[in-house]
């Protein structure tokens, strides 16, 4: 990342953030460029918020943010809808990448799953694809047919507690 910094910086820009960001990485990267005191009040309301309870395969304090970031309180809904309507379509991609044997296609699938799951605090899930995407070939493929299971067993955690955390953040938006 070193490296790329520099080309940024020489680019003009002053700042940036990796996905996934946290709404504290980008309250601090905002109040950069604050004067003093606007940075000691993006701390205190970024760090004063709680979190309902909810939990499970869900990092609370990634949906917790989201939350916050929600002036109507149903990013949360929104963000673990397309979550659940994209994720069983991410593991169909990197099952047939799999299959195919292709080391290329199997980090791109890896990569798109680790993503969505990073996006929503599917922790477990996002490093079993984290692993997979950091597999390296010409054995990937058949490493990451043993590593299909734990995926597809986070993956179904996350999936079935959908409901319960999409209920407990609307109770915490009402």
């Amino acid at each position: 990342m070193a490296g790329r910094e520099v080309e940024w910086r020489e680019a003009g820009m002053s700042g940036w953030l990796t996905k996934p960001f946290t709404l504290l990485s980008l309250a601090h990267e905002i109040a950069a460029h604050l004067p003093a005191m606007a940075r000691i009040d993006a701390d205190i309301a970024v760090e004063g918020a709680t979190a309902p309870a909810a939990g499970g395969p869900f990092d609370i304090a990634v949906l917790n943010e989201l939350s916050c970031m929600s002036a109507g309180g149903d990013l949360v809904e929104r963000a673990l809808a397309l979550f659940e309507a994209h994720a069983p379509e991410a593991l169909q991609r990197l099952e047939r990448a799999v299959e195919a044997g292709s080391p290329d296609e199997l980090r791109k699938a890896a990569h798109a799953l680790k993503s969505m799951s990073l996006n929503v605090g599917a922790r477990e899930l996002s490093s079993v694809c984290g692993e997979i995407e950091r597999l390296a070939p010409p054995h990937a493929p058949e490493t990451a047919a043993r590593m299909m299971r734990p995926l597809r067993a986070a993956l179904a955690a996350a999936l079935a507690a959908i409901p319960d955390a999409k209920a407990a953040f609307a109770r915490d938006a009402a």
